[in-house]
């Protein structure tokens, strides 16, 4: 500080030039700095009043340091050393100085505020005052430097040193530049911890024929997106917001907030450079230029309103995003709220995407498409094309499957497929041309067996003919599902359904609660899935419009690695058993049904215990979870009961209402003193459930009743455990 005050009275004892105001600050005017001049002389300055121009944030490369106010506060000249500006300016003149006396060069940048681009030849002028080594020069700087380091478009020729005449100016003539940007005047060279270095600047003026804050740079020899009319009339069909052959005349429009203006790119000049992307659209195609000033939300893209769907409908386009930026696609409601959205991954550019809207919707949405993130840093730009929407409006009339109306059960000799009983393989895979499958469950029997003949009312194609599994659906919203059994784990597991979807319905394949829907109605169907999770996979043959149709399943393949597959004892095993001591109820509940009931609860070391203390509280009940066994396996487990006269039960229905004609005993009534016993009971495979429960209604004979669990585990006859 002390050394600071030193300086300061130097160039006030010899130059009479002392700071502006307290901090000496540079009197920037911040409005003008955060958007674009509209006209090239709002960035001439001498100082004396709020300007667009400031100091940079130093990034430690180009600028280590800052320029500073001062104002001339007498008459003196300045000394012959300082030079080659005017040496006797007038009082109360305004400079802005950058100096330093250290040993090591430092620099500093004064910047201007954005202009958008310079259409032609242009010239910056300024009066500058040079002392000892400080050099200057001239950078055009990107509008927003991005890792908080200055990025240089062009440095321009510049011509002003210590040696020009007294009292000449600096002059920079300047190219055109067809991009945003910012001036930099830059002094350097400031060291010398003996004398000093510095530079001065003011009267800054800048002549040029610039670019309006509404320019747009003309890429791809755009013009302007129709906006909405109110001469549309509403969409008659969903291939309406079709927009790949006639753009100026598709049903989407532009909603515009900002700079960043949605136009019809004519053609592909400089492409690659710009969007780094070898692929690009066919043809005319939409796209939005943003620019780095542009502000969030930006305009974005819509579409006509979808007034009601009566099916499942799908969006497709083509996208591409120069680097930095992130979109996403939404649907909307009428009143503009957002109802879904999905993101507009850079990975998959340039696609087609495609993305489904699952059921009939019999409200009123629309699409938009809108950029939500870009860098700053310098200009981007979103192209759209090949826009297809396909479905079913409630306006329109459902197309008719081929040879439409048929007895298609007799076409196909439709047969419920034989109950067997369910196989349990250590393979997914299946061919119905030789296999009922019966590995793969039909819950509600949907999926019949049935031929599909050489020769039919339609043509379906040759891999699918033969024996098949087949769903046959007489109206909308109806579902038949094949179920695998559990699976404990997948690495690049892969699932492929060989089969044909008729006009009306469809097919998906579900690996770990994520679906693949069909893109066509006939052939290869796949879903991938890594998981270190035991899961399920699913088939889901489903109609979608309210007419006859069906679908047809020719095979089940899998490739890659799944894990061994759980047998469904296995499986019950790993939900039946618990450590009550340890884990509380794990997977089992315990009602409370009526006055008479009791809860069980965890006794922390011991288990899980009931008490039944009055002549009203006469039960407790544990419910196991839902289970299914493929082999005989027995439930074995430690209880202890403390009163003569109380029972304990298993009810494998889970009526418990009447344990002693419904339940089988367990343990009681006649107990000599309170141990804990050894239960093991065997469980039939048609067993998928059972309530435990312990009873007392001795109470007035016997008093109180306390029940103990302190383990369930399943084995098999041999006292083996099976997990």
């Amino acid at each position: 500080m002390a050394q600071y005050k030193k300086e300061l009275r130097y160039l006030d004892f010899y130059m009479g030039i002392v700071p502006a105001n307290k901090d000496g600050a540079i009197d920037s005017d911040e409005e003008l700095l955060s958007k674009y001049v509209s006209q090239a002389s709002e960035l001439n300055c001498r100082f004396d009043e709020p300007c667009g121009w400031t100091n940079t944030p130093s990034d430690g490369l180009l600028d280590s340091s800052d320029f500073y106010l001062f104002k001339k506060n007498d008459s003196k000249s300045f000394p012959i050393q300082i030079r080659p500006g005017n040496p006797e300016p007038d009082v109360d003149a305004h400079f802005v100085l950058a100096g330093n006396t250290t040993s090591q060069q430092q620099s500093a940048i004064l910047i201007s505020a954005p202009v958008a681009c310079q259409k032609s030849k242009g010239t910056l002028k300024f009066q500058y005052w040079l002392h000892n080594s400080a050099k200057i020069e001239i950078v055009l700087l990107k509008v927003n430097p991005s890792n908080g380091h200055l990025h240089v478009l062009n440095r321009p020729r510049v011509d002003c040193h210590y040696l020009k005449a007294p009292k000449d100016e600096c002059r920079i003539d300047l190219d055109p530049v067809a991009e945003p940007f910012k001036f930099g005047i830059r002094v350097f060279g400031l060291d010398d911890p003996s004398i000093g270095s510095f530079a001065m600047i003011t009267d800054i003026r800048y002549a040029a024929n610039i670019c309006g804050t509404n320019d747009v740079p003309s890429l791809f020899g755009g013009i302007p997106l129709p906006k909405s009319s109110n001469n549309w009339t509403p969409l008659e069909k969903t291939s309406d917001l079709n927009c790949a052959e006639n753009i100026q005349g598709c049903r989407w429009f532009p909603i515009e907030k900002s700079m960043a203006k949605w136009r019809i790119g004519k053609h592909k000049h400089d492409w690659s450079n710009i969007m780094r992307s070898k692929s690009y659209p066919d043809g005319d195609f939409i796209f939005q230029y943003i620019d780095p000033m542009a502000e969030l939300p930006l305009g974005h893209l819509q579409s006509e309103l979808v007034q009601c769907t009566q099916a499942p409908s799908s969006l497709s386009f083509r996208y591409w995003m120069s680097p930095g930026i992130q979109a996403q696609l939404c649907t909307v409601s009428a009143e503009n709220v957002s109802l879904s959205c999905i993101y507009l991954n850079e990975n998959d550019s340039p696609g087609p995407i495609t993305i489904d809207i699952d059921t009939a919707d019999r409200h009123a949405f629309r699409f938009t498409i809108e950029v939500i993130k870009f860098e700053s840093a310098h200009s981007g730009v979103f192209v759209v094309d090949d826009i297809s929407y396909t479905g079913l409006l409630c306006t329109e009339r459902a197309p008719l499957p081929e040879g439409s109306p048929l007895n298609l059960e007799m076409v196909f000799d439709l047969q419920p497929v034989p109950r067997v009983g369910i196989n349990y393989l250590e393979t997914l895979d299946c061919d119905f041309e030789v296999d009922y499958c019966s590995h793969w469950e039909n819950p509600d029997d949907l999926f019949q067996q049935g031929f599909v003949p050489a020769v039919a009312p339609f043509e379906i194609p040759k891999p699918i003919r033969g024996n098949a599994a087949i769903a046959l659906f007489e109206d909308f919203n109806q579902q038949a599902i094949f179920i695998s059994q559990q699976i404990s784990c997948a690495e690049n597991g892969r699932l492929t359904v060989t089969y044909y979807s008729s006009e009306g319905s469809q097919i998906s394949v579900c690996a770990d609660n994520r679906c693949v829907k069909q893109r066509r109605p006939s052939g290869q169907l796949s879903v991938n899935v890594t998981s270190d999770q035991p899961f399920r996979l699913k088939i889901v043959a489903e109609s979608i419009y309210a007419q006859e149709s069906f679908v047809i399943v020719k095979r089940i393949e899998t490739t890659g690695q799944f894990c061994r597959i759980q047998m469904p004892t296995e499986v019950s095993c790993l939900a039946l058993e618990c450590n009550f001591k340890e884990q509380g109820l794990c997977n089992y509940r315990s009602d409370v049904v009526g006055e008479e009931s009791v809860p069980f609860v965890q006794i922390p070391n011991q288990g899980i215990g009931a008490k039944l203390v009055s002549e009203k509280s006469k039960r407790a009940i544990l419910r196991s979870p839902e289970f299914r066994l493929s082999s005989l396996a027995e439930l074995r487990f430690r209880t202890s009961i403390s009163t003569f006269g109380a029972r304990l039960f298993i009810c494998p229905d889970e009526n418990v209402q009447n344990v002693v004609e419904n339940c089988e005993l367990l343990l009681g009534p006649k107990i000599d003193q309170k141990k804990l016993e050894i239960i093991q009971i065997q469980l039939d495979p048609e067993i998928q459930h059972f309530a435990l429960v312990a009873y007392h209604d001795k109470y007035l004979q016997f008093g109180d009743a306390s029940f103990l669990i302190e383990h369930i585990e399943l084995v098999d006859k041999d006292g083996n455990l099976l997990c």
